[in-house]
């Protein structure tokens, strides 16, 4: 060996020992502190306690339902007991609170929805759901860092470990998700109550609109007899006749119409209960109709607190709020020792130098610059947050501007009704029977004033019908805007 390479040689071997001297550091032994998760606590226990939480949530009585409409009442339960076979119970006397009972029984959305709440039941727990896309996150985010040096393609102590407060974050989520899914049930429950009350508010409106028909043609027929007799006798010209048969024509193919409208509107019942097209309904029995005495202010708050898009839109928010608290919990070093300092997120920008041990000897409490590296869908959630509060703001005044406007409706067409009941019907029939004798008796009296007059009152008594219809369906509008079932209290 040339005695020229010996210093080399040894400056080579100096170098390669200091290189891969690993100095032994001596810890002195640490207290024995009390876990908070102990030992047994696993996480297949974690999650089965989990599961059992969410299914006992889920089998709790639905709240929401309760102020739409009581089921339970024994009314209800008879009335429920008729879904089976209810062709023979419709046949007779029809009722709205028959026609909702047996629709919640038949009806498929309503069935939809509560397969939809049955299935949540078996879906695995939301928590463990939430814990494994956020450790899919955060292992994607680690395999696309760009520094140079080994990626580690693990997941991280901290995010494989149950934490207590992870835990009760998302307990918090999985109540946030089964009042969402109670919420989406009441929603569909909600506009099936209301299409049931304005179809019901229509069958009525058809029949009464109908008997007010035949009512008046019978009233006509009897004009057009006198007025044959009194061409007859030479009192009268025979266009006094044909005025009489136009207006009868146009009167029965008013009523060629509503009988129309009377088949249609029931089709529309029937298919609503999942019954034949041809099944029988009986006659519909009336409802009373009564002001609606509610102070304007009473309605703002009842409809703010109570309407379920409201509700939904701020659990959306809530849920979101709480995603965003369990991420941060997870992908945030927090400021004191925990677990997720056992992570190595510092790399060599340049070189290969080698990687610091997992558990590192020295425990720096203070935030590194590059913590927040992989927080984009920290972000992304509270931008998305931020749109879901402009959002409820918007419905919240929406619903105001729709109580107000139902309100003006209301009221509009119950002074309506009280002045064709009270002032325009007694007059228009007081007006028809004065020009009726009149011009049966033979006096001098225009026989256009006696068609005035009948039409006049088959008008208004068609009107004070629509009143009444056009009401139930606005007080119908504004229970399904307020969520609520009754409002007049």
């Amino acid at each position: 060996m040339n005695i020229y390479y010996v210093p080399s040689l040894l400056f080579l071997l100096l170098l390669t020992g200091c290189w891969s001297y690993k100095p032994k550091v001596h810890l002195s032994k640490p207290p024995v502190i009390k876990p908070l998760v102990q030992p047994q606590t696993s996480r297949i226990n974690t999650e089965e306690h989990i599961k059992n939480r969410w299914h006992e949530s889920l089998k709790r009585d639905n709240e929401q339902q309760v102020i739409l409409y009581d089921f339970t009442s024994p009314l209800a339960k008879k009335y429920r007991s008729f879904a089976d076979a209810p062709e023979d119970k419709l046949s007779q006397q029809l009722s709205l609170e028959l026609l909702i009972c047996l629709a919640y029984e038949r009806n498929s959305s309503i069935k939809d929805i509560k397969k939809k709440v049955e299935s949540v039941k078996q879906r695995y727990p939301q928590t463990f759901f939430l814990q494994n896309l956020l450790a899919q996150y955060s292992s994607f985010t680690r395999t696309i860092n760009t520094k140079v040096g080994m990626q580690t393609q693990s997941p991280t102590v901290d995010m494989s470990t149950p934490q207590p407060a992870r835990s009760s974050i998302m307990g918090e989520i999985i109540n946030t998700e089964v009042k969402m899914v109670e919420l989406e049930y009441t929603i569909v429950l909600r506009d099936l109550i209301n299409r049931i009350t304005k179809d019901y508010a229509d069958l009525i409106y058809a029949e009464e609109s109908l008997h007010i028909q035949q009512e008046h043609e019978q009233i006509v027929s009897a004009l057009e007899n006198t007025a044959r007799d009194k061409f007859r006798a030479g009192l009268t010209g025979y266009a006094d006749v044909l005025k009489l048969q136009i207006l009868k024509a146009n009167i029965q193919e008013d009523t060629k119409t509503y009988e129309e409208r009377l088949k249609t509107v029931k089709v529309s019942i029937l298919t609503t209960l999942e019954l034949p097209t041809n099944s029988n309904l009986g006659a519909p029995s009336k409802r009373n109709i009564h002001k609606l005495q509610v102070d304007l202010n009473k309605l703002y708050e009842k409809g703010l607190y109570n309407r379920q898009e409201i509700q939904m839109i701020a659990l959306k928010s809530q849920k979101l709020q709480q995603v965003i608290s369990l991420a941060k919990d997870k992908l945030y070093p927090d400021f004191t020792t925990g677990l997720s300092y056992f992570e190595n997120r510092n790399k060599e920008r340049v070189g290969a130098g080698r990687q610091k041990e997992s558990f590192s000897d020295r425990i720096d409490n203070m935030p590194r610059f590059d913590f927040a590296q992989r927080d984009s869908y920290i972000q992304e959630m509270v931008v998305k947050n931020t749109a879901i509060q402009e959002q409820l703001k918007d419905t919240k005044q929406k619903t105001i501007h729709k109580i107000r406007d139902l309100y003006f409706k209301i009221d509009t067409s119950w002074r309506q009704i009280i002045l064709h009941e009270k002032k325009l019907i007694p007059l228009a029939k007081e007006a028809l029977k004065v020009t009726r004798v009149s011009y049966q008796a033979g006096k001098k009296v225009d026989f256009l004033d006696v068609l005035d007059t009948e039409r006049t009152l088959l008008d208004l008594s068609l009107m004070l019908v629509k009143f009444k219809k056009e009401y139930q369906w606005h007080v119908a509008d504004l229970q399904k805007t307020m969520g609520l079932f009754e409002i007049n209290n």
